[in-house]
């Protein structure tokens, strides 16, 4: 019997010892565990909108990114817009929302983090969208150019995927625009027909604030094939800065 009871007791200390490996293999493994916050908002989204979460739980795994996905429909992942955390955080972290939000709309928002061998997403959240400011122009570069030619303007509050932006030059629209939330790149529309135009930047029915002054290349005649003749001979003049539309 007594040593029946000592086996017993070593059997049970070995399941101990193997319990407690098991518990802290367990433990070093486990997935982190993190919670979307609830978007926080200074009473409009006008005024902007700040993203946060919290780490619950995790792993000794070393945190490679971290940040926020969102979008206009549930479950936003990483096809979706993705705004990354610069500064990793182990507990807590944040990031300010700057592009520029849709007027009466649901968006959907939801934390990640990223470590060595995991991407775990945190729960769902949502925030109702007043809109944002209208777009403002700091600069259009070059401000002198041809039609056809691609220019560069500069701001903020312009679309973050830069398809909803549109850029008009007095009453004609660009054909063609795409950029970011501070970059739009357009085309000089070919029906454009004054020597100056005021650009302007339309954004979810919301115009630029200000305007800025875009000038037309003055054609530069060169030379012609020749300076006698009479109706109907033909006459061709050399030069730069024609337009291509006749």
């Amino acid at each position: 019997m007594y040593k029946i009871s000592n086996c017993l007791h070593c059997i049970f200390f070995v399941a101990l010892l193997f319990s407690i490996g098991c518990q802290k293999e367990s433990k070093e493994t486990d997935f982190a565990v993190i919670s979307t916050n609830e978007v926080k908002i200074d009473g409009s989204t006008k005024a902007g909108v700040v993203f946060s979460a919290s780490i619950l739980l995790e792993n000794d795994e070393a945190i490679l990114e971290q940040g926020f996905t969102y979008a206009l429909h549930d479950n936003p992942d990483l096809q979706d817009f993705v705004l990354n955390v610069d500064n990793i955080n182990r507990s807590h972290f944040k990031v300010e929302l700057e592009d520029a939000l849709r007027p009466d709309t649901t968006y959907y928002v939801r934390s990640f983090v990223k470590t060595e061998k995991y991407f775990i997403y945190g729960n769902e959240v949502n925030f109702f969208s007043n809109g944002s400011e209208p777009p403002l122009i700091d600069k259009v570069d070059p401000p002198l150019a041809f039609w056809g030619d691609t220019i560069m303007i500069t701001g903020n509050n312009f679309d973050h995927s830069g398809k909803n932006n549109t850029v008009w030059f007095n009453e004609f629209e660009a054909t063609e625009t795409w950029g970011n939330m501070d970059t739009i790149y357009a085309i000089v529309p070919n029906e454009l027909n004054a020597k100056k135009s005021q650009i302007k930047v339309n954004l979810y029915d919301k115009q630029s604030d200000n305007s800025k002054t875009f000038e037309i290349h003055s054609p530069i005649i060169q030379s012609i094939s020749h300076t006698e003749g009479q109706h109907p001979d033909t006459v061709t003049i050399f030069g730069d800065f024609f337009s291509n539309i006749h």
